[in-house]
């Protein structure tokens, strides 16, 4: 949704990064809990770090044009 107004948004748009999705549903059901390597964890972490980044980065410039 985001994209539509901002079409930088598109760069977070990608496989590994999607894919975070999975970790945000996968831990509300205990049935189907999973438990990641550490690599694949120190991975994930790396791409929310990104898209944090990113959107930290988009509201300071939100901000500052106020």
């Amino acid at each position: 949704m985001c994209s539509e107004i901002d079409q930088e948004f598109n760069k977070l748009n990608r496989e590994d990064i999607v894919a975070l999705t999975d970790y945000a549903v996968e831990i509300r059901y205990i049935d189907d809990f999973y438990f990641p390597s550490i690599e694949e964890a120190k991975l994930a972490i790396e791409l929310a770090e990104e898209v944090k980044n990113f959107v930290f980065k988009k509201l300071q410039q939100k901000r500052n044009k106020l």
